[in-house]
This record gives C-alpha cells, structure tokens and sequence, in this order.
C-alpha cells in the first residue's frame, strides 16, 4: 500500500471530487484484490448499504471488492426513493439484485404520525403505477408519535437565552 500511497501523494491535487475519491478506492481494492499478499486482504463478514438504491456502477464494484463468498450483504432500497442519477447511480443494479437475494420488506415506520403516513400512502398510490412500483406497499406506523395543533415554534434569535432554551426542551419533552 505504501506504493499507491506515496503515488497519490505524487500524482494527485490536495482537493479530489467525490468519483476521484471513489476510483482510488477502486483502483486500490482491486490492486489489493490481486495481491498475492495475502495478508493484506481484509474481507468484511458483513456490510450494509443504506440508501442501496442511489448506488453507482463505480460504488457496487467496491462493494463486491469489499467482499468474498462469506460475506453477508445488508442492502436496504426503496427505487420510488432513486435521487442521484446525477451522480451516476443506476436503479437497475437494485433492480438486478432484487430478484437474486432474499428481500425483507420494512412497512413500519417508527418516526412518523399515523396521520403523515396515511397523506403519503395516498400520494403514492396516485404518483405511481404498477408499472412504476410492482410492489406497492403501505406504510403503517409503529408507536403512536404526540402531535399538537402546532407542533413547530419559530423562535427569533434576540428571544433564546439559555433560559429560554431549557424552557423550551422541558416543554417539548414534557409533550412526548
């Protein structure tokens, strides 16, 4: 490793992008990968990948680097939730994936209202298709959340002394 160290010290500006931090990750897992080294080699006995369905080509690559044949995979995805095809995500490795391993679905949602997850359900059911979402699925909520008429204060900075402050966490925690 020293080798690529001391290339990347050489060869490299002091500022990297995100895809430039991600292809020397790359190329040294790889370069690590092929190693006869094998000390070197450091297999994880699991990973978890949140938001897997903003993964890139790049970031599914040094995953499976990252990986060997006992390696357990926690990869948790909503494609209705697919944001950084800027960034070069691809959907269709979720999609690819999903009918290869076995999928837990998560319908419980424990930071939200009943009555939030109701307007949201709704607004899925009219946003998407069964060509878009096969699988649809409600969310329900898993503990009763407090709500009050006005559940968010706007405080001006001049009006929170520190005195105001814990007033106001005592109140807000007096409500949970």
């Amino acid at each position: 490793l020293s080798s690529l160290q001391s290339r990347v010290e050489k060869e490299l500006p002091s500022l990297l992008t995100f895809s430039e931090i991600e292809r020397l990750c790359l190329q040294s897992l790889e370069e690590r990968n092929s190693s006869t080294d094998k000390k070197l080699l450091f297999k994880p006995r699991f990973i978890i990948v949140d938001e897997f369905q903003d993964t890139s080509p790049e970031q599914w690559r040094i995953i499976e680097s990252l990986s060997s044949e006992n390696t357990d995979w926690y990869l948790v995805g909503d494609p209705k939730q697919s944001i950084y095809g800027f960034r070069k995500a691809d959907i269709r490795i979720y999609q690819s994936l999903k009918s290869k391993l076995e999928l837990k679905k998560l319908a419980t949602n424990y930071r939200s209202s009943e009555r939030l997850l109701n307007i949201l359900n709704d607004l899925q059911a009219s946003c998407f298709t069964s060509i878009d979402d096969p699988e649809a699925q409600s969310l329900s909520a898993g503990k009763t959340i407090a709500s009050s008429d006005n559940p968010c204060r706007i405080y001006e900075g001049s009006q929170v002394s520190d005195e105001n402050l814990l007033e106001i966490i005592k109140h807000r925690n007096s409500e949970k």
